[in-house]
């Protein structure tokens, strides 16, 4: 079973991305747009999560299982990912099978490597993240290391940030204006 450990961490400063200029980058900076599916609020109710995901030219199709998290933030769940070759296939086959978009959110990603970590920048409509994903202790020492202890620890997924934030006049997705 896999299970990805994970901490978001809402950055408060871009110039603190400074400290990340001596890691890997496994990814420049790419655009990601995400669409989450669900059957009548069947996965929403169980904290489960079916996303479609566009990251460059690339698509993936993940489940997630509820998140446990442990009293420094660290979030783990069960996920299944696999890369799709037709996204748009891949959303019609989602949608045959009764499920439909619920939410949509964009970001821009870049994602560095340090050791067994990765440390991923978001930029989003609502803000800058930084999401870790690695060993528990790993992630842990990157945050001491980096000097991120003082960050504000996300629990929210990008969907409940984003809800907890719109306004009247914002769109219902979680998307950057044209």
């Amino acid at each position: 079973m896999a299970v990805e450990t994970e901490i978001k961490l809402e950055l408060d400063e871009p110039s603190r991305l400074h400290a990340l200029s001596s890691f890997e980058c496994v990814t420049p900076r790419q655009f990601e747009d995400n669409t989450l599916f669900d059957k009548d609020q069947q996965l929403a109710s169980k904290s489960q999560v079916m996303r479609l995901r566009r990251y460059g030219d690339s698509w993936t199709l993940t489940f997630k299982g509820p998140a446990k998290l442990n009293r420094q933030g660290i979030k783990k769940r069960t996920e299944h990912e696999c890369e799709v070759s037709d996204g748009q296939a891949a959303r019609a086959i989602l949608e045959g099978l009764g499920f439909a978009p619920s939410f949509r959110y964009q970001k821009y990603r870049t994602t560095y490597r340090a050791r067994n970590t990765l440390i991923m920048v978001d930029e989003t409509p609502i803000g800058l993240y930084v999401e870790l994903e690695g060993p528990e202790d790993e992630i842990s020492e990157w945050i001491r290391a980096l000097k991120w202890s003082d960050l504000k620890t996300v629990r929210e997924s990008y969907v409940h940030l984003y809800l907890k934030r719109r306004g009247p006049d914002d769109p219902p997705d979680m998307v950057f204006s044209s």
